[in-house]
């Protein structure tokens, strides 16, 4: 009996411990405006080639390595809007093959899902570039809105 009742005591004592430890708060990454405002990682007025630079150089943010927060991370926002300002075409060509190397290397990292909102003005040239968008965000597996 004695015995039995142990038994049944390490078993409450292991599922509360489970219970208490394992609702840790999800991972977020934000790169350029917050879509939502819960976010543990953010990135706010940056280039496109920063970003990159930094996920390849592996940088630190808030004592954890930027490649590490892209594998925990349970969701990633791409917001356009911040990253993208150009008024010719061969602007719109750089950030293009630039958005296209980000969103390689945020694959390789993230297996989850990530969301990227195209530019919201609607002239020629953010209408090309979303179009282009579009298209990258079909190949890397990425959910584009507007």
């Amino acid at each position: 009996m004695k015995r039995i009742i142990n038994i049944v005591i390490v078993f409450y004592l292991i599922v509360f411990i489970y219970n208490h430890f394992s609702h840790q708060k999800e991972l977020s990454f934000s790169i350029g405006n917050a879509i939502n405002a819960n976010y543990i990682y953010k990135y706010n007025d940056t280039k496109v080639t920063d970003i990159i630079n930094d996920i390849n150089n592996n940088i630190k943010i808030n004592n954890r390595y930027i490649q590490n927060i892209l594998v925990k991370s349970s969701i990633i926002y791409i917001d356009l809007n911040d990253l993208i300002n150009c008024n010719s075409y061969s602007c719109l060509y750089t950030n293009i093959a630039d958005l296209e190397i980000l969103m390689s290397l945020i694959r390789k990292y993230s297996k989850e899902k990530i969301i990227i909102k195209l530019l919201s003005n609607s002239n020629e040239y953010t209408n090309y570039m979303n179009e282009k968008v579009m298209i990258l965000a079909q190949k890397y597996d990425i959910i584009a809105m507007r």
